[in-house]
């Protein structure tokens, strides 16, 4: 047999694209991607999404204080990066340079988790008040 199909054969229907495998034929379909309500094909200047998994890490305790300190360097092998704030203050991050308490990304309660998985770029952060430790956890390939 011949592949792609006619539907509604002797009406003039659409033709469809299939691969004959002898005993039974299979649609061949386009691979898109896009957010809900939206559609794009998958090209070379379109890729299909993949996420790496991580197969190294490296874990710091970083002295913290009310002087910015750098949590993490940019690496743009970094998947994911975790920051526990391992203090009784709250720790301002900042993914950037030089954070401070009134410029920051995330705002830290003691004893909270901040879990990136999108951001590659320097991470730095400052307490709101004494000494502490930011636990950091980053994830690579």
């Amino acid at each position: 047999m011949a592949d792609n199909t006619t539907l509604n054969p002797g009406t003039g229907g659409d033709v469809i694209s299939t691969d004959d495998l002898g005993a039974v034929k299979v649609q061949r379909v386009k691979v898109q991607v896009g957010i809900d309500g939206a559609a794009a094909d998958v090209n070379v200047g379109n890729a299909m999404p993949i996420r790496t998994v991580a197969s190294s890490s490296s874990v710091n305790a970083v002295s913290t204080s009310g002087t910015s300190a750098t949590l993490a360097s940019a690496s743009a092998g970094r998947l994911r990066i975790i920051v526990v704030n391992d203090s009784s203050a709250t720790l301002y991050v900042k993914y950037g340079t030089t954070a401070s308490s009134s410029d920051w990304t995330v705002k830290l309660a003691p004893d909270s988790t901040l879990d990136e998985d999108a951001y590659t770029g320097r991470i730095d952060a400052v307490l709101s008040t004494g000494t502490g430790t930011a636990r950091v956890t980053e994830l690579s390939a």
